[in-house]
C-alpha cells in the first residue's frame, strides 16, 4: 500500500514544468541534456527535478538515449490494447475497433514501442491475474476500447499504468481517464448544414442508441441534432427516431410518416452481414428512394459504397491514442488522473451519391441515382 501511495505521488514532467514556468517539452529536452535548452534553464530544471524526486522511467530513458545516438533502441516499452472477451467476434478487418487498433499499432511501432491486444474476460476475480500478466509482459501503457465496443466489468491496478480511453463519458465500472473520441457534435452540425446547402428541408435523425453502455453518446447526438435544427429555425421539425437495432421497415415507415427527405443515421448497427447497401435496398423497397428523391448520410468510420458519410478517421484515432499514451509514459503520468481531459478528433464529411443535389432549381432528370452496391 505504501508503495502504491508513493507511485501516485511521483512527480511528472508537467509538475516540474509548472514549478519552472516552462513548457513540458522544455522539461523533456532539459532532462535529456538537449543542447537546444540554455545551460541556465537546463540546470534549473534538473535542480527542481531532483528536489521534487522526479524519476524518469528506465525504458523510456533508454529509448530516448538510443534516438539521440541514432541507434536502434535496445529496450522497447510495451503498450496494451484492452478488449473485452465478449467482443472477439467483432475483431475483424473493416470493423471500427480493428481499424483503431491498426492505426495505434502502426504509430506505436513508428515510435519504437510495441502494441498487443489483451482479451479481458468478465470474471472480476481475474483482474489481479491480468494485472500480473500485463506487468510481466512489460506493459506500461493501456488503450481502453469504448464501453459500447468492449465493456470492462472490473478494475485493474491502474496505478501501474498510463491509460488513454476511447470511451466517451463516464464508465459504469472503471474510473474516468483521459479520453480520445470523435467530435460527434461538430460532425452532426456539419451534416445538417450540408443537407440544407443541397436543398433538403426535412432532415431526420435515426439514432441507434445504446443507453446501457454509452448513454452520453446518444444524448450528445440528440443535442447536436436539435442544435442544428435550431440553427435552421426548424427545431423539432422531424422527431428523432431512436432504436436499439436498425430495422429498415420501421425506418421507412417513420420516414414516410414525417415526410423525411434526408435521413442522417448515427450509432452504427452494421455488421459483415448487414452493411449500408442492404439498408439502402430495403428502404427503396418501401418507397424511400435513396439517391433519387431522398438522401441518406451515415456517421461512419470509412468512406465506401459511394455514400455520403462522416468519416470518423479510425486510423488517425488509433495513431493519436498511441502518441498521447507514449507522452504519458514519458512524463510518468500513471494511474487515474485528477483532472481527466477529453480530446476530440474532427471527422471529415464526404459527399456521395446517396445525397444528391436536392435544390428546387435542379431539374428532376439531372439528379443522380445511386447504383446498387455489391456486397
Amino acid at each position: 500500500m505504501l508503495e502504491d501511495a508513493m507511485m501516485e505521488q511521483r512527480p511528472t514532467m508537467a509538475d516540474i514544468a509548472r514549478r519552472a514556468g516552462v513548457h513540458v517539452s522544455t522539461v523533456s529536452r532539459a532532462l535529456n541534456a538537449h543542447t537546444s535548452v540554455p545551460t541556465y534553464t537546463r540546470d534549473r530544471i534538473l535542480y527542481l527535478a531532483t528536489e521534487m524526486g522526479y524519476r524518469m522511467d528506465p525504458l523510456t530513458a533508454a529509448l530516448m538515449r538510443s534516438r539521440r545516438l541514432g541507434r536502434p533502441a535496445s529496450h522497447k516499452a510495451n503498450l496494451g490494447f484492452i478488449v473485452a472477451e465478449s467482443r472477439k467476434q467483432a475483431w475483424r478487418p473493416r470493423s471500427w475497433i480493428w481499424e483503431v487498433f491498426a492505426g495505434a499499432k502502426a504509430q506505436a511501432q513508428t515510435s519504437g514501442y510495441s502494441l498487443e491486444v489483451f482479451w479481458a474476460d468478465n470474471n472480476a476475480s481475474g483482474a489481479a491475474a491480468l494485472t500480473r500478466m500485463l506487468l510481466a509482459r512489460g506493459i506500461q501503457g493501456l488503450i481502453l476500447a469504448p464501453e459500447h465496443e468492449a465493456p470492462l466489468t472490473f478494475n485493474l491496478d491502474w496505478a501501474q499504468f498510463a491509460v488513454i480511453s476511447l470511451h466517451y463519458g463516464p464508465s459504469k465500472v472503471i474510473p474516468r481517464f483521459h479520453q480520445l473520441v470523435s467530435n460527434h457534435f461538430q460532425s452532426m452540425i456539419q451534416v445538417c448544414r450540408r443537407c440544407r446547402e443541397l436543398g433538403y428541408e426535412r432532415v431526420g435523425l435515426v439514432l441507434r442508441d445504446h443507453p446501457d453502455t454509452h448513454y452520453e453518446y446518444g444524448r450528445l447526438i440528440l443535442g447536436a441534432y436539435q442544435a442544428a435544427m435550431d440553427e435552421a429555425h426548424r427545431l423539432h421539425a422531424v422527431p428523432p427516431h431512436t432504436v436499439r437495432e436498425l430495422d429498415p421497415d420501421d425506418i421507412a415507415a417513420w420516414a414516410r410518416h414525417h415526410q423525411v427527405d434526408a435521413i442522417v443515421q448515427a450509432g452504427g448497427g452494421y455488421s459483415a452481414d448487414f452493411e449500408p447497401p442492404a439498408l439502402i435496398n430495403r428502404l427503396r423497397h418501401h418507397g424511400y428512394e435513396v439517391g433519387g428523391r431522398h438522401g441518406l448520410v451515415i456517421m461512419a468510420h470509412r468512406t465506401e459504397f459511394d455514400m455520403a458519410v462522416v468519416d470518423e478517421r479510425t486510423e488517425m484515432l488509433g495513431r493519436t491514442a498511441s502518441r498521447l499514451l507514449i507522452e504519458y509514459i514519458q512524463q510518468n503520468q500513471r494511474g487515474v488522473p485528477d483532472d481527466p481531459i477529453v480530446f476530440q478528433l474532427a471527422g471529415k464529411f464526404h459527399d456521395g451519391l446517396t445525397l444528391p443535389d436536392h435544390s428546387r432549381s435542379a431539374p428532376p432528370h439531372a439528379r443522380r441515382t445511386v447504383t446498387h452496391a455489391r456486397h
